[in-house]
């Protein structure tokens, strides 16, 4: 298994899908998933091959305050 960690958004389809796979909770309406992952200062996504596996993300403020948010692994990939 070769995982790439990028600073590339995925789709919301996908990032709904790792909600579910990873624990965190229900889908969210994908238009303001889009918004959010659009509006972050920074993402960082981790691939295996097609696969989103993890992902994580930072909001802030533009001054002072940064936010790390989102922080999902698929089940299947945690403790690894």
């Amino acid at each position: 298994m070769e995982l790439k960690f990028m600073n590339v958004l995925p789709d919301p389809e996908r990032y709904n899908t790792l909600r579910l796979r990873s624990g965190m909770g229900g889908r969210k309406d994908e238009q303001r998933v889009r918004q959010a992952l659009e509006g972050s200062s920074f993402v960082c996504s981790v691939w295996d091959g097609e696969t989103l596996v993890g992902l994580g993300r930072v909001i802030d403020d533009g001054g002072i305050c940064y936010s790390v948010n989102d922080i999902m692994v698929d089940r299947d990939y945690q403790r690894q």
